[in-house]
């Protein structure tokens, strides 16, 4: 509905910025809520370092792991200390989403220390 009145509509929805999962309701939630946006043209991603959880009933929203992967992880996200240390199949954070993306897609993404 927000979109409908912005100049510059959203085009995607980071969840748990600064958080991560605490629970499978959470996993589940996740993906209802990017199965709605997804209709209107808005990707959903976020990072986790919840290896516990079951992710592989995921579809729609876009979950990188935190240095793992498992059915329902659509990428493996990377804390490297400077740019030298990237992974060889690995794609380098830009550290501004506004002209990046690579989060929001399936790939596998190193991050340098800040």
């Amino acid at each position: 509905m927000i979109n409908v009145f912005r100049r510059k509509p959203f085009i995607a929805l980071r969840v748990n910025e600064s958080g991560d999962f605490h629970s499978q309701a959470c996993v589940d939630k996740v993906e209802k809520i990017a199965r709605i946006l997804k209709r209107n043209g808005i990707k959903t991603y976020m990072y986790t370092s919840r290896s516990d959880l079951d992710f592989s009933k995921v579809r729609d929203a876009v979950i990188h792991g935190s240095g793992f992967t498992k059915p329902g992880i659509k990428g493996i996200f990377k804390i490297i200390p400077n740019k030298k240390a990237k992974v060889k199949g690995f794609s380098l954070c830009k550290g501004d989403c506004g002209i990046c993306g690579l989060c929001q897609k399936f790939s596998n993404v190193c991050v340098v220390k800040h």
